[in-house]
């Protein structure tokens, strides 16, 4: 399909310029798939087309013209005899390929939404029956001990909640998923916990003589912590080690970096150490040569060093030991404006429970910890505080006297701008 924009332009060069220039002022939307015939007729003793035209222009953003002989030429111009000599554009592909990526995107949160909602609808199904048959059959250990407890829920939750903190409508929607399965993981715990306290079947610890009671409890709680830094500022041309050592019940560890964390030189560096596997852990893992002495402790994580390599959130270690080893080199910078601020993170310990047969239904008590932080990031509004305090400061005014609403908006109709006015 052709189509012909003609402008002419009948005096001297100058005026052809300066009137060339008003006509940029209109622009003119170019459609896809249709070929444009430009018919450019100057008229005077001086003309700026030149001789021996390119056949193809490549613009500054890969935009391609190609040129061609035109049948609506009043002289026969061709290529050979010169062409338009200049040709102002512009170009949006960046709103074009964000378009489609959002697109993308959105299909993309669609369809784990849908999945998460087939998964979690089957297991409310599937707990309400448990309840059900709860006086029959021992159906919370049942559910406790089967894969969809504890392999495919904690999984989806694990893998759904960064779509849960990030989009708002994907939010509302988990938020719903939540509501529908935590009563009767609640429940089935709840049932089961007043079971093993009719049987007396908590976990016996015995010690010598003495025989103690303790009851675990599920929790994410810990008694055991402490806060690990080095000198502010830290020291050059020094090796320090930081070693932190939690009683043998203590499991697993969190540790929290301050965002104050710096080094002033790539040289300076944090490494973090574990203890290697004991000898009898060991059996099964014979990797080493003959000879070989193990290493006591392994290096975990990548070094850190400057002010954006360090971790933003909690760093999660197996056991009750970490070493902290901070080697700085010599201030051969000088910079002061680089901090120096070294290095300072809080250590939580965490114990857990022991294997045993007292130790009922963990993994069901883990789930319903697992929904209960996710329902806390769903509805921590920071995000929207955020966007709401930025609005009402641009635009107050508007919204002094309210909304003439005929009800109040629900989530969806907030969420989607359609609200209900008079």
């Amino acid at each position: 399909m052709d189509r012909l924009m003609e402008e002419s332009i009948a005096s001297d060069f100058e005026d052809m310029v300066r009137l060339a220039a008003s006509k940029m002022a209109a622009k003119n939307v170019q459609e896809e798939n249709i070929k444009y015939a430009i018919r450019l007729r100057n008229h005077g003793g001086r003309t700026n087309n030149g001789d021996g035209g390119l056949s193809s222009v490549k613009g500054s953003d890969n935009t391609i013209f190609t040129f061609s002989t035109c049948s609506l030429s009043f002289n026969g111009t061709t290529l050979t005899r010169g062409q338009i000599p200049i040709i102002l554009y512009y170009s949006n592909p960046l709103e074009y390929g964000r378009a489609a990526t959002t697109k993308l995107e959105q299909q993309a949160r669609n369809t784990a939404l849908s999945m998460t909602s087939a998964i979690i609808e089957k297991t409310s199904n599937l707990m309400v029956i448990a309840r059900e048959k709860a006086d029959d059959v021992p159906s919370a250990d049942i559910l406790s001990k089967s894969c969809i407890v504890t392999t495919l829920l904690p999984l989806v939750l694990a893998h759904i909640s960064p779509l849960a903190t990030s989009d708002s409508k994907s939010a509302v929607h988990i938020l719903n998923l939540i509501q529908e399965l935590l009563p009767h993981v609640a429940a089935l715990n709840l049932m089961s916990q007043s079971v093993s306290l009719n049987n007396k079947s908590l976990i016996s610890v015995s010690s010598c003589s003495n025989q103690d009671i303790i009851e675990y409890k599920a929790d994410t709680t810990s008694h055991h912590y402490t806060l690990v830094e080095s000198d502010h500022p830290y020291k050059p041309s020094t090796v320090s080690n930081y070693r932190v050592l939690f009683p043998e019940s203590v499991k697993w560890m969190s540790l929290d970096f301050d965002s104050a964390c710096a080094t002033v030189q790539p040289e300076d560096l944090l490494q973090l150490f574990v203890p290697a596997l004991k000898q009898t852990d060991r059996k099964h893992f014979s990797c080493l040569d003959d000879g070989e002495t193990p290493l006591p402790y392994w290096p975990v994580l990548h070094k850190f060093s400057g002010s954006l390599q360090w971790p933003t959130s909690s760093v999660i270690l197996p056991g009750n030991e970490v070493i902290f080893s901070l080697e700085t080199a010599s201030d051969y910078l000088k910079d002061e404006r680089q901090s120096a601020y070294g290095f300072k993170c809080l250590v939580i310990g965490y114990e857990w429970p022991p294997e045993s047969n007292g130790s009922v239904n963990l993994e069901l008590k883990h789930l319903e910890a697992e929904l209960s932080f996710l329902d806390e990031a769903d509805i921590d509004t920071e995000m929207a505080e955020n966007t709401a305090s930025d609005i009402f400061m641009r635009h107050g005014p508007l919204l002094s006297k309210g909304l003439a609403l005929s009800s109040p908006p629900t989530v969806h109709q907030a969420l989607d701008g359609m609200l209900p006015y008079r």
